[in-house]
């Protein structure tokens, strides 16, 4: 009988110990599982660094990440949705726009709308401010913080889900130049009123001067260098700070050191005039009217004929494209032909702009047209000759086909190869893909692809390919083989410490491949496929210093290239 007890003791014993083992391993994977969904609602929040760029990816991969951004936009708004319950409606994170620090102390941050005032308050766990309980629809947003320029701008905002925002505020010992309509509202409502993108139309457009001295001319055309992107002036981009600044800001520059001084304004080819400042003030102001925008708006004209009959092409297809996010625009990338074969784009913003032009079974050209303010560019019929296509076929190291995406660019000595190649791209699933046959020498670049699972789409790899075609006859298909680039790293001289700002890579057909700007260890570690090259060593004015050969063998560098 002792026996049996004791049997039951010891296996009530080991139950509870194994019990009380069982909930010791799950309480914490119950409190783990919580901040890891909130991480991950918050991660598929997109958030933007201080100056809100693109993602840092070359043009050639720009598609396919358009795509899967698309993707991750979707599954974006579905977390949001789900923590709609648990996370505000606005999330607000401060910094300070010239170093880069975050910054919510002392700060003040009030959402108003038809009288109606919403103070965000401070949010510990996401270092930020935040507001709940907001309702939909577009609100003014307020920002004051001590030692920095008040901030104010629209918010659109959706109750069901939460908008996280990040702003850089800019010491007061900055001026901040602004530019107005004649009725008080920001710039952009001019281009809104054009029924054109507003970033479209402003990017890259104004000028700036900065004085200590009094102009002798104050209504004309400055006789001194505008100011430069610098580390003392800075110039806003509205299509990659659009919903990130004040929509009224052009430029800022740190205060010279004078009681008096003068700025000057200009967009394009359209002087505002010089505004004398002085005491402490630290925002300077600008009216612009429609027509000052209007004027400097221009267009392109042109007829496809084929080369031999000089006949209009009625099936003839035309696009403009722009290397600068800015200036692209949908009704531009494929043009409507106003009459057979002719076609007339219009209205252009000043810039560069990659002509494509195509046919069935004739070559396609493709060449860089500048067309300035207010210009109106008429290069009257281009002439296409009558050609077979041309089959590229990309491969991998091991002679396979493989998937990439393609693209093309009319060949410019001296251009950055992101600068060279178009936005637009052909997708080679099996390896092959088939485009008009290019009339002169063309850039023809090439990023392998990672084929997607499910509904997920194709991302890029870090294997890549590059050529310079030259039409021949009777050459109708090219071959590009896919290589995995490989580290190096670049080393300069001490003597070239004061004097070398940037590098720019150039490859054996005259394609920048990288210009980067050196750091003060005098190194660069980069990427580059095997081959040879030459670096150029430009100096602060971005003049070249000096040219240095190196080459990269097929398996790396196992030291740095020293370039003396």
């Amino acid at each position: 009988m002792a026996r049996k007890v004791l049997g039951l003791v010891a296996v009530l014993t080991l139950a509870v110990l194994l019990g009380w083992l069982f909930v010791s391993r799950e309480t914490p994977q119950t409190q783990d599982a919580r901040p890891n969904t909130t991480h991950d609602a918050r991660a598929a929040t997109p958030r933007r660094n201080s100056a809100d760029v693109e993602p840092a990816a070359d043009s050639a991969t720009r598609t396919v990440l358009d795509d899967a951004s698309s993707a991750a936009s979707s599954a974006s708004d579905s977390l949001r949705a789900d923590a709609a319950a648990d996370e505000p409606q606005f999330v607000l994170e401060l910094y300070d726009a010239t170093s880069g620090n975050a910054r919510i102390e002392d700060a003040e941050a009030v959402l108003s709308r038809d009288g109606v005032r919403v103070a965000l308050s401070s949010d510990e766990r996401r270092n930020a401010l935040a507001a709940r309980g907001v309702a939909s629809g577009a609100w003014t947003l307020d920002v004051r913080a001590r030692g920095f320029h008040e901030h104010s701008q629209s918010v659109e905002i959706d109750a069901a889900r939460s908008l996280r925002r990040r702003i850089g505020l800019w010491p007061a010992s900055w001026v901040l130049v602004r530019a107005v309509t004649s009725s008080g509202e920001p710039y952009g409502a001019i281009a809104q009123a054009l029924s054109l993108e507003p970033a479209a139309v402003f990017e890259g457009g104004f000028q700036m001067w900065v004085s200590t001295s009094q102009p002798q001319d104050e209504l004309n055309w400055p006789s001194i260098e505008p100011a430069f992107r610098n580390a003392q002036s800075s110039f806003v981009s509205p299509h990659y700070e659009r919903g990130h600044v004040d929509p009224r800001d052009v430029a800022r520059f740190q205060r010279p050191d004078a009681p008096v001084f003068w700025v000057a304004l200009a967009f394009h080819r359209h002087f505002f005039g010089w505004a004398r400042v002085s005491g402490g003030t630290n925002v300077v102001q600008f009216e612009m009217a429609r027509e000052d925008v209007t004027a400097q708006l221009a267009s392109v004209r042109f007829c496809v004929v084929d080369a031999l009959s000089e006949a209009p092409l009625a099936d003839a297809s035309a696009g403009l494209d722009a290397e600068l996010a800015g200036l692209r625009r949908p009704d531009t990338s494929e043009l409507v032909a106003l009459t057979p074969g002719c076609f007339h784009a219009r209205p252009l913003i000043p810039g560069e702009y990659d002509l494509t032009l195509s046919a069935p079974g004739h070559a396609e050209l493709r060449e860089r047209v500048r067309v300035g303010p207010g210009e109106e560019l008429d290069l009257g019929e281009i002439g296409l000759d009558l050609y077979a296509p041309l089959t590229i076929r990309v491969v991998d190291e091991r002679h396979a086909p493989a998937p990439a995406l393609v693209q093309l660019g009319a060949w410019r000595s001296g251009a950055l190869l992101e600068e060279s190649i178009t936005p637009r791209a052909h997708v080679a699933q099996n390896g092959l893909v088939e485009v008009a046959m290019p009339s002169g020498r063309t850039v023809i670049f090439a990023r392998g692809l990672r084929p997607g699972s499910g509904a997920q789409p194709a991302t890029p790899t870090a294997f890549e390919a590059l050529l310079v075609f030259d039409r021949e006859p009777g050459v109708h298909s090219v071959e590009l083989t896919l290589v995995r680039p490989t580290p190096v790293s670049l080393r300069l001289l001490p003597e070239y410490d004061s004097n070398v700002r940037q590098i720019e890579i150039w490859n054996e057909q005259a394609i920048v491949l990288r210009r980067v700007p050196l750091s003060r260890a005098l190194e660069l570690d980069l990427e580059l496929p095997p081959g040879s090259y030459q670096a150029r060593l430009l100096d602060p004015h971005g003049l070249e210093a000096g040219v240095r050969d190196f080459k990269l063998p097929r398996e790396g560098a196992s030291a740095p290239i020293v370039l003396n």
